[in-house]
C-alpha cells in the first residue's frame, strides 16, 4: 500500500489544491510553498494502517505488549514527544517503553522471517520479564 489516490484523482486533487493555496491572502510566497510541498502527505498511508495491515497479514499479536498506536501514551506518542525535544515528567518508565518496543520489533522480524520455534519474545518467554507485567500502570496513567 504506497498511495492512496489512483493517480488520475491524485493528479486532480493536488492540482485544486494547489491552486487554491496559490489564491489564498494573507500568506507569504514561503508558506504557500511550504503548503504546497507538504501536499503529498495526503496520499501517503498512516504508519499506523500500515503497521495494523502488517502485524494482520503476519498474523503478529502484539496485544499483550506496550502498542505502538492506541490510546493513552503509546510508543508512537512517546517516540514523538522525544523526538521534539520534550520530557516527560516522570521518565523510569522510559526502559519499559523500548523492552516492549525491543520485543516487537524481534516478533515483526521472526515473522518475516517465518520463524515458527520457540522464541524468547512469545507470551510464554517474556513472563520472566519485569516489564512485560508492569508496563499497563505506566501506558495508563501518563
Amino acid at each position: 500500500m504506497n498511495k492512496h489516490f489512483t493517480k488520475e484523482s491524485w493528479k486532480s486533487f493536488y492540482t485544486h489544491m494547489k491552486n487554491s493555496i496559490e489564491k489564498i491572502s494573507g500568506f507569504n510566497a514561503n508558506d504557500k510553498n511550504l503548503m504546497i510541498e507538504k501536499l503529498g502527505i495526503f496520499n501517503q498511508p498512516s504508519r499506523k494502517i500500515l503497521y495494523n495491515d502488517f502485524c494482520k497479514d503476519m498474523k503478529i499479536d502484539n496485544s499483550d505488549l506496550w502498542p505502538i498506536y492506541g490510546t493513552d501514551i503509546d510508543l508512537s506518542y512517546i517516540r514523538n514527544t522525544l523526538i521534539h525535544g520534550k520530557r516527560f515528567d516522570c521518565e523510569n518508565f522510559l526502559s519499559i517503553a523500548n523492552e516492549h518496543l525491543r520485543w516487537t520489533v524481534e516478533r515483526c522480524l521472526l515473522a518475516v522471517l517465518g520463524w515458527k520455534g520457540i522464541t524468547d519474545v512469545d507470551r510464554e518467554g517474556l513472563r520472566k520479564y519485569t516489564a512485560y507485567h508492569d508496563w499497563k500502570s505506566y501506558y495508563e496513567k501518563e
